[in-house]
């Protein structure tokens, strides 16, 4: 197990509402966030997917939601995860993960406030940092 801090983005979009075609609302469409080790270093990047690249040999692991839980401040923080891996590239670091778990999130809500209609398309970017937690697979497989 091995945990870097992120900071970045959790990135919605406006559009209609699919039960109210009079309304628009915040749909979340992506994170884009950089992972850093002790020292400052940028040593994994974090996308659409979810997926996460080991900025080092290129290894990628993309994950799938299994259990979420309300962040202790839920209307001002996004929600503690796990995610199991449905993917895995390459050879190096994140090949063999098999769990990510993202705590200590800090921000990243999107507003609470609906978009108006003329704002559909609008993308906005929230800030958030969070803790993940990379687990690996110890199986031999």
């Amino acid at each position: 197990m091995f945990s870097y801090v992120a900071k970045g983005t959790q990135n919605y979009e406006a559009q209609i509402d699919p039960t109210n075609p009079n309304q628009a609302k915040w749909v979340f469409i992506e994170p884009v966030a950089n992972l850093y080790d002790e020292m400052g270093t940028c040593v994994i990047t974090h996308y659409k997917g979810p997926t996460w690249k080991y900025t080092a040999d290129g290894s990628t692991v993309k994950g799938k939601m299994i259990a979420s839980m309300s962040a202790p401040s839920p209307s001002e923080n996004i929600p503690w995860l796990l995610l199991e891996s449905v993917e895995n590239k390459g050879t190096g670091l994140l090949s063999n993960i098999n769990r990510i778990q993202r705590l200590n999130t800090q921000g990243g809500v999107a507003p609470a406030t609906a978009p108006s209609l003329d704002k559909v398309g609008t993308v906005i970017k929230i800030p958030y940092t969070a803790v993940y937690y990379f687990f690996k697979n110890t199986n031999n497989e």
